[in-house]
């Protein structure tokens, strides 16, 4: 029986490409076939295809972590979000003598011995491998011709709504609109500075762009509301963006700045409050 790992992706957006990157590093790195198991929901409501080329074959078996799974001999599932202390856990997918493993998470997973610096770089190349899909790919370079070409472009990416329990304190607090402008006013001292801004807050937009005028640039988006399937595409869109500025001011503990900086090599600024 042909080893086999199969990856079902939870959460959001950037939750769900930073878990296939694990995978098809955990894949490539163990000699399994891979399988992506992509399913819309309400936090992320569009297909894979609807945002990338790329093809990754399914897996039609019961490996959701809803479904009723066999635990006998030949499979192994791994649910939820993982302890490093954890034995054995996804990490240690090279160990284990069961030919199919599935893994259902939002969290990376890297091969145990594989150094933090070496899993990085191979997500970059993994991120840089990904082809979006024809209308998104014309929008990123649009914004990048347009707004980028010729100038520094310091990425800000401001997360709100959803992220105060990832925090454990509002994120007004944690990272409030001012500190960014504070951040912003610095980085801003270096000539032909631009940024680029990608928030799902409106008033902080709004307040930003009314501080710094045509220096900010940003992503129209139709809609916020992730259960939509345009806006996971402009979320897609501001992420590629962000990966291709020169700066990133990021909001603390938010996948999509991670994993964006990944993408771009891009050692980010993490913007907050130094809470005791």
């Amino acid at each position: 029986m042909p080893l086999s790992l199969i990856i079902s992706p939870r959460a959001g957006l950037a939750n769900r490409l930073r878990v296939i990157a694990s995978g098809a590093i955990m894949a490539q790195h163990t000699g399994r076939r891979f399988y992506v198991n992509w399913d819309p929901a309400d936090n992320c409501n569009a297909a894979w295809s609807d945002l990338f080329q790329n093809a990754f074959e399914r897996y039609d078996g019961p490996v959701d972590i809803h479904q009723p799974v066999e635990r006998g001999e030949g499979f192994r599932r791994f649910a939820g979000d993982f302890s490093r202390f954890a034995s054995p856990g996804p990490s240690d997918i090279d160990k284990l003598d069961e030919p199919t493993v599935a893994v259902l998470t939002h969290s990376t997973f890297k091969p145990a011995g594989m150094s933090r610096r070496v899993f990085g770089l191979a997500r970059q190349a993994f991120y840089r491998s990904l082809q979006p899909v024809e209308a998104v790919r014309e929008a990123v370079e649009t914004v990048v011709q347009t707004h980028f070409a010729g100038h520094r472009v310091v990425g800000v990416h401001i997360r709100r709504t959803d992220h105060a329990t990832t925090l454990g304190r509002a994120p007004h607090a944690v990272s409030p609109t001012w500190l960014f402008e504070a951040a912003m006013r610095l980085s801003s001292l270096r000539s032909g500075t631009r940024f680029f801004l990608a928030t799902d807050d409106p008033a902080a937009q709004r307040r930003i762009v009314a501080r710094f005028g045509a220096r900010v640039v940003t992503y129209p988006k139709t809609s916020l509301d992730r259960s939509d399937r345009q806006s996971i595409r402009d979320a897609l869109v501001d992420w590629l963006l962000l990966s291709r500025c020169d700066r990133m001011l990021a909001t603390p503990l938010s996948s999509f700045s991670e994993e964006a900086a990944v993408k771009g090599g891009i050692t980010p600024r993490i913007v907050r409050i130094p809470w005791r």
